[in-house]
């Protein structure tokens, strides 16, 4: 997690360095493994004041068991969860949540049995829990793939920007 965070990390320091981005209106996002990223980004720096965690791997123990990939964890870990707890969770940006100061907006798939619901709310619950701004958005009828229906992605869009707006803080350079 660390090496793969410090290679991200560094793109976004080489684009502030061409002075087309505003490093104080930085805002992350990603759906699914992008979603976890986002999680673990937010987690271990707070450069983006705002963040949008689309169907993320949370914890990966409890993805291991109830995903309907559970032999994807398992071979990422080469043992099972209740064998080694502490490589998932040293893995899991559930263990990351002490340190998230971003507002952070998570969406999950009402159907989504890739990264099941449970994965978004228990992220969004610790969230809240340590008093930092966090909206859930759950789209019904819908799967892990909830922009294949076009009117799924225009409002997944929709959300994430006006999230995004909410955050940004006003300046020359977005005017």
């Amino acid at each position: 997690m660390d090496a793969m965070f410090q290679d991200l990390m560094s793109g976004v320091d080489a684009v502030i360095k061409k002075g087309v981005v505003d490093e104080k209106n930085l805002f992350v996002t990603g759906e699914s493994y992008g979603g976890y990223l986002t999680a673990c980004i937010i987690g271990k720096t707070n450069r983006f004041i705002a963040a949008v965690a689309s169907r993320p791997v949370i914890d990966w123990y409890s993805m291991a068991l109830y995903s309907d990939i559970p032999i994807y964890g398992i071979r990422f870990f080469d043992d099972f969860p209740w064998r080694v707890p502490n490589k998932y969770l040293n893995r899991s940006p559930l263990s990351l949540i002490d340190n998230i100061t971003s507002p952070t907006m998570i969406i999950t798939a009402e159907q989504d049995y890739r990264c099941p619901p449970a994965e978004s709310e228990q992220f969004y619950t610790a969230i809240k829990l340590n008093m930092v701004d966090a909206a859930l958005v759950r789209v019904p009828n819908a799967s892990h793939e909830i922009t294949a229906k076009p009117s799924n992605l225009i409002a997944e869009v929709a959300a994430v920007l006006t999230w995004f707006e909410k955050y940004m803080i006003e300046n020359e350079l977005n005017e």
